[in-house]
């Protein structure tokens, strides 16, 4: 992985931030990877864009809620969350 960091002239952390899908790699950064693994941009490009399209949707739509919530409804929601996240964590 470092090879390729290397190679794209982008932190490591960046591209597993790429590779986990926590984030969008510029436009440089997702031709210079489709140029390192010798795939057509286009292909490269349309699956992010599917895959990250529904992410973004999803993200968007719980923001627009919980924007509207007040604060004791805000800390409701993070500490279900939280309790939601150490279950799938600890007991899966």
């Amino acid at each position: 992985m470092i090879d390729i960091a290397e190679f794209l002239n982008i932190h490591e952390t960046y591209l597993g931030q790429i590779e986990r899908g926590t984030i969008i790699p510029s436009v440089d950064t997702a031709i210079a990877l489709a140029n390192y693994f010798e795939m057509d941009f286009k292909i490269l490009l349309s699956s992010f864009h599917e895959e990250y399209s529904n992410a973004i949707f999803l993200r968007q739509k719980i923001f627009n809620i919980v924007w509207k919530l007040n604060a004791n409804e805000k800390k409701f929601i993070y500490k279900s969350l939280l309790l939601w996240i150490y279950d799938e964590a600890f007991h899966t």
